[in-house]
């Protein structure tokens, strides 16, 4: 999770009707030829509310969708009286930061219960199958920091993109670097 600073010369009015203007709303963003018609192809898709903004890169496969870096922002105007800050972060979608957590508990609770069952009909330390089943929860929190560590990785160019579209739709230059 980055915190980001970015620094426009336009007023938050004027921020908030360019990004209005240039991303797609989620509903348009299902059917391509909707937002053609609009005459707005961006690659951004955004919800604004209020000052309050989240930006995501348009994606086409549902696998990579579930992974997709999401921009959480919020316009206020700049100390200096002069210009529009827009501070944010980059995270991972909230459904995915339930879902994973989630499907984690729930093989966690598979296993205790197959545990369960093993040890009471006295098969869990004498066959094979019960001393694997002993690594299985470690399995599980591996596979959930990879799952972390993909999304990441996915996420990468999302992040670029986001940045770009506000570059060249607002003119921001960046206050401060990432914090990681």
């Amino acid at each position: 999770m980055e915190r980001i600073e970015l620094h426009t010369n336009l007023s938050v009015d004027e921020s908030l009707m360019r990004l209005k203007n240039s991303v797609l709303t989620p509903a348009a963003a299902l059917f391509t030829i909707t937002s053609m018609l609009s005459g707005n192809n961006s690659d951004i898709i955004g919800k604004i509310n209020g000052r309050k903004i989240q930006l995501k890169k348009r994606r086409y496969s549902r696998y990579n969708a579930y992974f997709a870096m999401v921009f959480y922002g919020e316009l206020i105007e700049d100390p200096s009286g002069y210009g529009t800050r827009i501070i944010g972060k980059f995270d991972m979608a909230t459904y995915s930061k339930i879902l994973l957590p989630f499907f984690c508990v729930l093989g966690v609770l598979g296993w205790l219960l197959i545990m369960a069952v093993q040890i009471n009909f006295g098969r869990a330390s004498g066959n094979i199958v019960g001393r694997y089943l002993i690594l299985m929860p470690i399995a599980l929190v591996g596979y959930y920091l990879l799952q972390v560590a993909l999304y990441r990785w996915i996420g990468k160019d999302d992040k670029d993109s986001i940045l770009e579209h506000l570059r060249v739709t607002l003119g921001t230059t960046n206050i401060s670097a990432p914090i990681p």
